[in-house]
């Protein structure tokens, strides 16, 4: 047999099916049509029957077993890597979904689940020409460092691209200003911030970060961390004006008027991009120093950029007051 590799896997469980479990195959296959989630899909020609073995394959437990083709294969295959066997395990944990492309590189796509707003980096069988705010349908397994597709995904995208970009515009300024109309207090924690975030701004910042964890409640936890921990290895990485807009929030108590920014570049959206230019401001909100929130100030309720107070003796260690304090604040 040749080395199992990632290219040669489904093929080698199919075969693999056929050869040791063809008489419980061909016994049960009509039976589990009728179970496949999938069976209501309107497949392109001749791939119903691609999708339904999929299924079976990664998903079915085959009766007496209590375990699916692809594990049973991992535990009758010799000479498979522990991260092989690993990989053929977690072939079940499959997500059903719809999902938005984020970006597209390569044979890789980046997609946003539409339900739980969770980032995946999922691998196409073939490079196909798929652009960014297309819908797909279908499912993902986990499967080493990213995901793949399971059998057959739809694209399913009605709607002109112009008015794409139309209501993707409306909708990202809508739950941007929802997100910044978070109410801050001096007392507020940065934890606390953060587990009101979308996961997609969270999974980011641990990328970003280089953490790794599964729940969003320990990302949240680590980035905090690791803010606090590493304050001066961050801020040597940032430009010279966010810094300065650090230091203006320092020297004025951690939290000032957004409007006192107005000299600052804040372009910032719902999505980030990696191949967007990163604003001043922006750049400040993607590594958790700066939020952006409401925050009452005598009778009225101003948008505030607020540092967490968890850095801000970090920062004044590090940052060098040059900037006056704002009497008017």
């Amino acid at each position: 047999m040749p080395q199992i590799n990632e290219d040669n896997v489904n093929q080698a469980i199919y075969d693999y099916a056929w050869e040791r479990h063809g008489e419980i195959l061909e016994r049960y296959m009509d039976e589990w049509e009728d179970e496949f989630p999938e069976k209501e899909e309107d497949h392109p020609p001749g791939l119903a029957y691609k999708d339904l073995f999929s299924w079976i394959m990664f998903e079915k437990e085959l009766p007496g077993t209590g375990r699916t083709l692809a594990e049973l294969f991992a535990e009758d295959t010799p000479g498979l890597s522990e991260e092989m066997k690993d990989n053929l395990y977690r072939m079940r944990e499959v997500i059903r979904s719809e999902f938005e492309v984020i970006e597209k590189d390569g044979s890789f796509l980046n997609l946003e689940d539409t339900a739980s707003e969770k980032i995946y980096n999922v691998k196409m069988h073939e490079e196909l020409p798929i652009s960014p705010k297309t819908v797909v349908r279908g499912r993902i397994h986990p499967f080493d460092d990213h995901y793949r597709f399971v059998g057959i995904f739809f694209v399913t995208n009605p709607i002109p691209t112009f008015e794409i970009d139309t209501l993707m515009r409306t909708y990202e300024d809508s739950k941007l200003e929802e997100l910044e109309d978070i109410t801050l207090r001096d007392s507020t924690a940065l934890r606390t911030v953060l587990n009101k975030y979308p996961a997609r701004w969270i999974d980011h910042m641990c990328k970003h970060f280089g953490i790794e964890a599964r729940l969003k409640k320990e990302k949240v936890e680590m980035i905090v961390e690791k803010l606090v921990n590493d304050m001066p290895r961050i801020i040597s990485t940032i430009p010279e004006k966010s810094k300065e807009v650090l230091a203006l929030c320092i020297d004025n108590g951690g939290v000032v008027k957004y409007g006192t920014l107005r000299d600052y570049d804040d372009d910032f959206t719902l999505f980030w991009k990696k191949e967007r230019p990163v604003s001043t401001i922006g750049l400040l909100r993607m590594r958790a120093l700066l939020l952006v929130g409401k925050m009452s100030i005598g009778e009225r309720r101003y948008r505030v950029a607020y540092v967490p107070n968890e850095i801000r003796d970090g920062l004044r260690q590090i940052l060098p007051r040059k900037i006056a304090t704002l009497d008017d604040f």
